[in-house]
């Protein structure tokens, strides 16, 4: 939720507040001062900070590069001498020092050593034995590092923590967050003695938007704009409506901590009039004029992804179903195009139905944004566009009236291989809105290239032998993002997955000549298009056959799963009941939890009323070692199958684990909530298939 606006003009003065500091965040910020360089000759000169125990910052470093055998040296002996250790420049090579023109650089002593190892840093020539440039490392120094604040005080709300943690200038950890989510709060920041409304908002990784129901989650904040740990006084969970801390914990001054190592990047300024910061990597700017009203989204996004702001569905909340948003993306140039969202699935086409994620042209509508300024620089993407307050195209386009508030939408997330957007990464978690006439106000900040986008590792890799089964269940669930299909297989999906005996996407190992049964529970509703997925098997890794051109599908080879019709058209053959597994929670994070089996902890479990689809599939010696199992109407669903001839292979006689063999630390009995089942093993899927028919799916 926005502060209100009293909020957010006293974050305004809190801001102004901070002038003070300004002089010692100018020395803080880039570490601890180890001191500056004595210039002896070719121009040598710099400020050297330690960022932490190994690493040191040169700011504003410069050298002439005309030195015969020029390298960086640290050592133990009172005076620079020949007795030093080379250290590897700024790219971790051992090349000859260039010219550098008063650069910022980083470099690391080289093995087990640490800065306080050392009494001095020089920029030493090993032909002419001197020293260029050279620095003292004070005695006993004590270099920055990661320091524990505690944990969360006065708490309501069922607010705990672990020690949180300063990991940097600008980012802290706060371990095994809890918080019953019943109160509209935020993380706040400030100056002063205990927390007040003088203080700003602290994003979380998902935005700007109220605290959800935690239940031990680890949370990283990053503090924006150009504030650091070194200007608040302390952090808390706050209520902007009654001006109320639910829990704070204290930050002591002058901390040594290492800096923040992102830089700042903008535009320098919006010649629009209002901005509002939506996320840390989304920005909206606007304005209204003469009939028409001009958007810019600036966004840290990468040249794979794209950056969506819009009109709710809803005239009472923020829902993707029915909105009109812009996405907008770099392909060598900004580009944006307008789209209406009927369904959260890629645009698709089955029978007489037409949905999901698609552009109004899709549709039969008109493309009403018109692109006027774009530009990238520095991983920032600025799109500028225009659209009609009032349009024609009423089917798909929301008419503008500014006076009144509206509901908006964003997000931010990948684009697939046709480069067409795939399910958002980032979204809106809570409602948002605005009123386009208001009095001009900007409170958008610098973006921070610090903001870490890491790449999890992918959960383990499971496997699923047809040698003891011969009968699979497969159904629907959530794909677990980029710590299961998209790091276990490379490919993005739209946020499901198929669920082949209550496990992720698992490799199947199955023996030729044996005929294996799917009992199949993807939807048979095919104007539900988020949960219609027929069940094929194919040589494509990819699937979505009802996606494909005519020439695609005529190289795709089908094993079981589609036939022709009597129209001779392509139809699919297993398609059943839907049973769907969902997170339980809004704010579930597949990346908190090592492993699927935690991860499955946290889902509920439920089913249409109805029964399985059917597919009998027979693998023998025309078909490939690898084949696929797909869903039929979207791309990326499932995974590999692989085909052996003896289950007694070397290659395949490796460890394979079923859904009852979850890690050990997993507890048995974590499934919660009404319709939820438990794990179970293929030998027990006929009585599994009776018993569910008493769970009963809504909201699907």
């Amino acid at each position: 939720m926005t502060p209100p606006l009293v909020s957010i003009l006293l974050a305004f003065a809190f801001v102004h507040c901070l002038i003070f500091a300004n002089h010692v965040r100018g020395e803080q910020s880039f570490g601890r001062k180890i001191g500056t360089f004595q210039q002896k000759s070719h121009q040598v000169r710099g400020e050297v900070y330690a960022v932490n125990a190994t690493t040191f910052l040169l700011k504003n470093f410069m050298y002439d590069g005309m030195g015969t055998d020029t390298f960086f040296f640290v050592g133990a002996s009172k005076e620079p001498s020949e007795r030093g250790t080379l250290v590897p420049d700024e790219t971790h090579k051992t090349n000859l020092l260039r010219q550098y023109m008063g650069e910022d650089l980083l470099i690391t002593v080289p093995d087990d050593k640490t800065i306080a190892d050392f009494k001095w840093l020089a920029v030493w020539d090993v032909s002419e034995q001197k020293s260029y440039g050279d620095v003292q490392i004070p005695g006993q120094f004590d270099p920055p590092k990661q320091q524990i604040l505690g944990a969360f005080l006065q708490t309501y709300h069922g607010i705990k923590s672990g020690d949180i943690k300063v990991i940097d200038a600008k980012t802290l950890k706060i371990p095994d967050f809890v918080f019953d989510g019943a109160a509209d709060a935020i993380f706040w920041a400030g100056i002063g003695q205990v927390p007040s409304s003088h203080g700003l908002q602290v994003p979380t990784e998902t935005g700007y938007d109220k605290l959800n129901r935690y239940t031990g989650q680890i949370l990283t904040l990053r503090l924006p704009g150009e504030t650091t740990v070194l200007d608040i006084d302390w952090l808390c969970v706050w209520d902007p409506t009654y001006s109320q801390s639910y829990g704070y914990v204290l930050v002591p001054a002058n901390l040594n901590i290492p800096p923040s190592l992102g830089s700042l990047v903008g535009i320098g300024y919006s010649r629009l009039p209002n901005c509002e910061r939506l996320h840390q990597r989304l920005q909206v700017s606007w304005e209204v004029f003469g009939g028409y009203l001009t958007i810019q989204l600036a966004g840290l996004i990468d040249e794979d992804e794209y950056m969506a702001f819009g009109y709710s569905g809803s005239n009472n909340a923020s829902t993707m179903i029915g909105a009109d948003v812009a996405i907008a993306w770099w392909d060598g140039l900004g580009k944006v195009e307008d789209y209406y969202i009927t369904a959260k699935a890629p645009c698709s086409t089955i029978g007489t139905v037409k949905g999901g994620v698609c552009t109004d042209a899709m549709l039969g509508g008109i493309n009403d944004v018109q692109a006027l300024e774009t530009k990238r620089e520095n991983g920032l993407t600025i799109i500028s566009y225009q659209r009609p307050l009032k349009t024609t195209d009423v089917s798909f386009d929301r008419m503008i009236v500014p006076e009144e508030l509206i509901y908006i939408v964003w997000a931010i997330g990948p684009l697939d291989t046709q480069r067409q957007p795939s399910k958002h990464s980032l979204y809106s978690r809570s409602d948002r809105s605005l009123r386009f006439s208001r009095p001009n106000e900007k409170n958008c900040d610098k973006f921070d290239t610090g903001v870490v986008r890491n790449r999890p590792t992918p959960w383990p890799g499971i496997k699923l032998s047809g040698e003891n089964s011969r009968s699979f269940v497969a159904q629907i669930g959530p794909s677990g993002g980029a710590k299961g299909y998209e790091g276990l297989t490379g490919f993005h999906s739209w946020g499901l997955a198929w669920y082949i005996n209550g496990t992720l996407i698992p490799e199947l190992v199955l023996k030729r000549g044996i005929t294996y049964t799917f009992y199949v529970q993807g939807g048979k509703n095919p104007e539900n298009l988020e949960y219609y997925h027929p069940f094929y098997i194919t040589s494509e890794p990819e699937g979505g056959f009802a996606q494909k051109k005519e020439a695609d599908r005529i190289r795709a080879r089908i094993f079981a799963g589609v036939r022709r019709g009597r129209t001779n058209e392509y139809e699919a053959t297993a398609l059943g009941a839907l049973c769907v597994w969902k997170e339980i929670t809004n704010n579930v994070k597949p990346e908190d939890y090592g492993n699927f089996f935690a991860y499955k902890g946290q889902l509920g479990y439920a089913c249409e009323s109805g029964q399985p689809g059917m597919l009998e599939f027979t693998p023998d010696a025309s078909m490939p070692d690898t084949i696929y199992y797909q869903s039929y109407t979207q791309r990326n669903l499932g995974w590999k199958i692989t085909l052996v001839d003896s289950f007694d292979d070397p290659l395949t006689h490796q460890k394979l684990q079923s859904p009852a063999e979850a890690p050990s630390n997993v507890d048995s009995n974590s499934n919660r909530a009404a319709g939820r089942t438990s794990r179970f093993s293929a030998v027990l899927i006929s009585v599994f298939l009776v018993l569910q028919r008493h769970f009963r799916l809504r909201g699907v």
